[in-house]
C-alpha cells in the first residue's frame, strides 16, 4: 500500500491511530534536512521512519532552503561560472 500525508508533526493522536489502523509499516520522509531539522516527526510504533531528500545537489549534498543554505548555494554557483570563466 503507498499513502501520502502531510508533515507528521501536524498529526493528532487519532491519526496516528488511523495510520496504525492501515497496517503501514515504514514512512519515507521525502523532506530536505532543513525542513525535517525544523519540524521532526515523532517516533511512531511499530513504524519505521527513513528520510530521504529527494533535492540535492549535483555533488549529493542536500538542498538547504534556509537564507544561509541559498547564500552559500548562491555563492557556490559564482565561483563555478568564475572557474569556466578562467578556463574559457
Amino acid at each position: 500500500m503507498f499513502y501520502r500525508s502531510c508533515k507528521l508533526s501536524f498529526w493528532k493522536s487519532v491519526e496516528f491511530e488511523n495510520l496504525s489502523s492501515m497496517k503501514i509499516k515504514t514512512i519515507l520522509d521525502l523532506r530536505t534536512d532543513y525542513e525535517s531539522y525544523d519540524e521532526p516527526d515523532s517516533s511512531i510504533q511499530n513504524i519505521q521512519i527513513y528520510r530521504i531528500s529527494g533535492m540535492r545537489e549535483l555533488d549529493g549534498v542536500s538542498v538547504v532552503f534556509s537564507s544561509e543554505g541559498v547564500r552559500k548555494r548562491n555563492l557556490k554557483i559564482q565561483n563555478l561560472h568564475n572557474i569556466r570563466k578562467i578556463f574559457m
